[in-house]
């Protein structure tokens, strides 16, 4: 039974390195032969395509940068790249279940897929590393089998009720709040077009560098609607060090050259702050969907919610390569204990507000 089980681990985790890694071969080398080199190597397009890879799973990048050989971090990647291997994963995950038995192989299975994941992005990481830039095989080793843990958790129904409409209430909950932020970044984002134009027609990035221009800011969206989301709450979000955007400081002298960031909002705006009003609602619906069902599954997914919401905030945060750049983001406690008392106010509201008019009632009988 192991044999069998190793085989089909082995082979469906190749399955789903090549399942993103092809593709992003293929992008590394038009870049590569559309910039042209001085000093052209061939290994240039597979070590970026490996970067970008090993980028998709948030794995931070440790940089020499030249001439100087300033020493560099770069941690704030794109959560929407995870969506590739988080869908290569499920894909794969899901045919191991189909040729295996739920219950013992299954389990056995999952586990194997994970140790080989995490050990071909190990291989990833040495098979890339170069003076200029390293991937940091520490942090891989934390992040890739938590990762792959969570992307193949759910695919088969959950045996504990409670747990499974936690969820779903803390996905439901999550995704509200996300679309929220959302439609309110594409209002700043119409407002500000004329920036955001602008800072394109600097970059010029010609007909190629265009659409990967594109491609990059898409992927780099969800951080953005992450960050507005924290604006609302008052907490607001750096844009390197010594910056502070909120509706109550702004504070900050130039951002990177990213269309996307062209709808920041400008000076300060205290009114905003009344989208928290936005959060504690949030609270509101959380007890209204999970109360009638137990005060357990009203626990469970109140806290699955403030995971969530810190989980997503630990991925919008980060360094962009240089010192200056060191504090870009979102800050993960300030947020998470802001959207937490927000969703606690709510909650304590639904609580006591029918007892409270219950008390006035009896009161002028």
């Amino acid at each position: 039974m192991f044999q069998r089980v190793l085989w089909i681990s082995l082979t469906q985790a190749i399955r789903s390195v090549l399942l993103v890694l092809i593709p992003l071969s293929a992008i590394a080398l038009i870049a590569w032969s559309t910039a042209g080199s001085a000093e052209p190597n061939t290994t240039d397009p597979i070590r970026a395509a490996l970067w970008l890879w090993l980028g998709a799973h948030h794995i931070p990048f440790n940089l020499n940068l030249p001439p100087g050989h300033v020493a560099g971090f770069l941690s704030y990647l794109p959560i929407g790249a995870l969506l590739f291997p988080v869908i290569a994963i499920r894909s794969s995950m899901k045919r191991i279940y189909s040729a295996t038995d739920y219950s013992q192989e299954a389990r056995l299975a999952r586990t194997i897929f994970i140790i080989l994941y995490s050990c071909f992005t190990q291989i990833a990481i040495f098979a890339s590393r170069s003076s200029e830039v390293s991937a940091s095989w520490l942090w891989a080793l934390g992040i890739v089998p938590i990762g792959v843990w969570l992307s193949t958790t759910g695919i088969t129904q959950s045996r504990r009720r409670e747990s499974g409409l936690a969820a779903r209430h803390a996905r439901g909950l999550l995704a509200i709040t996300l679309g929220t932020s959302a439609l309110l970044y594409g209002l700043l984002l119409i407002i500000n077009l004329k920036t955001v134009t602008d800072l394109t027609k600097v970059i010029q990035p010609g007909i190629v560098g265009g659409i990967l221009l594109l491609l990059l800011n898409l992927l780099y969206l969800p951080n953005v609607i992450i960050a507005v989301a924290t604006y609302f709450l008052g907490v607001g979000f750096g844009v390197g060090s010594g910056t502070l955007i909120s509706p109550f400081i702004h504070r900050y002298d130039q951002i990177p050259a990213l269309p996307l960031l062209g709808a920041l909002p400008t000076g300060t705006h205290p009114l905003l702050f009344i989208g928290v009003i936005f959060f504690i609602a949030i609270g509101v619906t959380l007890y209204q969907l999970a109360y009638s069902e137990s005060t357990r599954i009203l626990r469970q997914s109140f806290l699955l919610t403030i995971l969530g919401f810190a989980l997503l905030c630990s991925g919008a945060t980060g360094s962009l390569i240089t010192s200056q750049m060191s504090n870009f983001g979102v800050s993960i406690w300030k947020s998470t204990l802001a959207f937490a008392i927000a969703l606690g106010v709510g909650i304590a509201l639904s609580a006591i507000t029918p007892a409270a008019i219950g008390s006035l009632q009896n009161r002028r009988r």
